[in-house]
């Protein structure tokens, strides 16, 4: 009986140990497993980042664009008025330029 009592008391210390190494292996997982959780947050909230960088630029780059277009706009539209005023003077003067009376630069000048 005795043997029979050291058996068992040697088998539940084995058990034990067992149990306990499971225990910290199932707890050193949970544990890595929310460190892997935390980490690739981290690197979800770095990505974001830049993206945003990314996206700022683009905007800038855009928006610059956007804005030089706008003002050859309005050069153009002034340049299609200027060019229908000179057109609309030059129908007036009957083809004769408008600063000495010449037909289209006969004399040198620039009208």
């Amino acid at each position: 009986m005795m043997k029979t009592a050291q058996v068992a008391e040697e088998r539940l210390v084995k058990q034990k140990a067992e149990f306990e190494k499971l225990k910290q292996t199932e707890e050193w997982t949970a544990s890595s497993g929310l460190q892997q959780v935390r980490s690739l947050a981290n690197l979800l909230i770095e990505e974001r980042k830049l993206w945003k960088e990314a996206c700022a630029t683009e905007n800038e780059k855009f928006f610059r664009h956007y804005q030089e277009l706008n003002n050859l706009k309005a050069a153009n539209a002034s340049l299609v008025k200027e060019k229908t005023a000179a057109e609309t003077a030059a129908k007036e003067t009957g083809g004769r330029g408008a600063c000495c009376g010449c037909v289209e630069g006969d004399c040198g000048c620039e009208c």
